[in-house]
């Protein structure tokens, strides 16, 4: 039996990978049964697996909490989450087509959604995906040093449990595709994928109905509509 701890598993849709393409290494799995987190990642095994596979619709995978006491249980503002770019030479050794988790997309990430909530008297969490260690890239490193010195910026610990970031929280935005976005979308929170880039297909089936936000100005546009609701909850509490 297969039990998937992630969303994350497909190719990205953009213009120069081919939609239908699977990851190596798929077509061969023959397990027993597929435990997935929902339709969209039960039709990806359908489409991926060559035998008949056996699917069992199950929700989120819930990860237990190494942190006693974290950030998680003072987060009042947005919940953020990346995925740290590796050093170059492990990066390079995966032969990845899809050139996006660098560091100059994962600062481009982080100003934006720090621009527009900071301004909005918001405080950003970030919680990283995993602790790489040395692995970690050096130009991500030291740019988030620079993003611990900033207002309203605040890094939590790795191994904190994401649940706790986001029930604290007033609305999520992931990374492309991070399952805390998934994660967040279950807690009845306002989950969003941020992109800012702009090169991953607004209706690219990886984010499982969760909305894709496409650059700085759409994002500011989403913070209103966020900020508005948060306050007019707090007048009718």
């Amino acid at each position: 039996m297969l039990y998937f701890y992630s969303t994350n598993v497909e190719y990205k849709k953009c213009d120069w990978i081919d939609p239908n393409r699977i990851y190596y290494g798929y077509r061969s799995m023959n397990w027993s049964k597929y435990l997935v987190w929902d339709e969209w990642q039960e039709e990806f095994i359908r489409k991926a697996v060559s035998s008949c596979p056996v699917t069992s619709i199950v929700g989120p995978v819930w990860f237990s909490d190494s942190v006693e006491e974290g950030i998680g249980d003072k987060v009042t503002g947005i919940a953020v989450f990346d995925i740290q770019p590796v050093r170059d030479s492990l990066y390079f050794t995966s032969a990845v087509e899809f050139d996006y988790y660098r560091p100059v997309v994962m600062k481009k990430f982080l100003e934006d959604i720090h621009d527009v909530f900071s301004t909005a008297g918001l405080t950003i969490t970030l919680k990283r995906k995993r602790n790489t260690g040395n692995l970690v890239h050096s130009a991500y490193s030291k740019m988030l040093e620079s993003f611990r010195e900033k207002e309203r910026f605040v890094v939590a610990d790795p191994d904190e449990n994401a649940i706790k970031l986001i029930r604290g929280s007033i609305a999520s935005i992931s990374l492309p595709f991070s399952s805390t976005a998934l994660l967040a979308a279950y807690e009845g929170k306002p989950s969003i994928y941020y992109d800012p880039t702009g090169v991953i297909a607004i209706d690219d089936p990886g984010a499982h109905s969760v909305k894709i936000i496409s650059g700085k100005a759409a994002l500011k546009e989403w913070s209103a509509k966020i900020i508005d609701d948060h306050c007019m909850g707090k007048l009718h509490a």
